[in-house]
């Protein structure tokens, strides 16, 4: 029974850390279109167009300054660059360079919700990934059709040819885990139909529960929960990628609630419950059935060091 105990401690340990040979790759995209904008509020309006830019450079400097990752291993997407067409041609690119001891990260942060989809030929109710279009489409569902939108189910099937055996998404969107059953059904000869003997994992992180919010700053130029979670990376006070994550949950959930009870009284919340419940709950939340997250140690930095 010792022995047996032993094996099996040695055959966690290697499955905790990443091979020396492995690299480290990022793709982001974000798309914030020029028809969102905030009725009578110009000037948030225009600022919450450079919120894509600041995201994008928020979650890669977390990552590239904690992981150490090379800029040639970094991709990223901005606003009319991140149409559905070049998402899923960078996806493709991505899964042709990344090998199997590889870790891919991959951020998104677009309008989302739960509407009518279509995938694969029919009609499913999914969360939806609002790419950029320069206009606001008049049908939601066929915008999904046509490609200028993507189910989430198609973004995860196109994430599916990824064979790295670490791979983490981040979803920054508004009801980002309505498509959490996406992930929790994305099993059939093995995870992502990669094969029953593909030894890799896979983590979903969501910015927001489903019917939730997923708020930006007062002045509208990021995403709480981004900022959140890239200033917690850069600090280096986390040993785990779970344990920063689940700091940063707790903190834009605080962050929120107190933005909208700043000069609120109980009641007034009360009165008005349909928005609160919608703008002012936010709670990020993650899909990682085989722990990845907490496997993922964070490098400590020396005394002195500069994130």
């Amino acid at each position: 029974m010792k022995n047996s105990m032993i094996i099996l401690a040695l055959a966690v340990q290697a499955f905790m850390f990443q091979p020396a040979n492995a690299e480290t790759w990022i793709l982001a995209a974000a798309a914030c279109p020029p028809w969102k904008d905030i009725p009578g509020n110009p000037e948030l309006s225009a600022r919450m167009e450079t919120a894509c830019e600041n995201d994008v450079a928020l979650f890669v400097e977390g990552l590239q300054s904690t992981f150490n990752v090379a800029d040639d291993h970094i991709t990223t997407l901005i606003n009319a660059e991140a149409t559905m067409q070049n998402v899923v041609d960078a996806i493709a690119e991505l899964a042709a360079k990344a090998a199997p001891d590889d870790r891919v990260f991959l951020y998104v942060n677009t309008h989302g919700g739960q509407v009518e989809a279509m995938y694969r030929g029919y009609e499913v109710e999914d969360e939806i990934f609002a790419w950029y279009t320069e206009e606001k489409p008049e049908d939601f569902t066929k915008a999904t059709e046509d490609g200028r939108w993507m189910s989430v189910r198609a973004f995860r099937d196109s994430v599916n040819a990824i064979m790295a055996n670490e791979i983490v998404l981040v979803i920054e969107a508004c009801d980002a885990s309505v498509s959490m059953e996406d992930f929790s059904n994305n099993v059939s000869d093995g995870v992502g139909g990669r094969g029953v003997d593909w030894p890799g994992r896979e983590a979903v992180i969501f910015s927001a529960h489903a019917q939730q919010i997923a708020n930006f700053t007062a002045d509208g130029t990021a995403a709480i929960f981004t900022q959140t979670w890239s200033n917690l990376l850069t600090s280096g006070r986390d040993a785990t990628l779970f344990d920063s994550f689940q700091a940063a949950r707790i903190a834009t959930h605080r962050t929120v609630r107190a933005n909208c009870a700043d000069g609120e009284t109980h009641a007034e919340l009360l009165q008005d419950w349909q928005n609160y419940k919608v703008l002012c709950t936010q709670m990020p939340t993650s899909w990682d059935p085989f722990g990845l997250l907490d496997d993922m140690t964070i490098p400590a930095r020396m005394f002195g060091d500069k994130p």
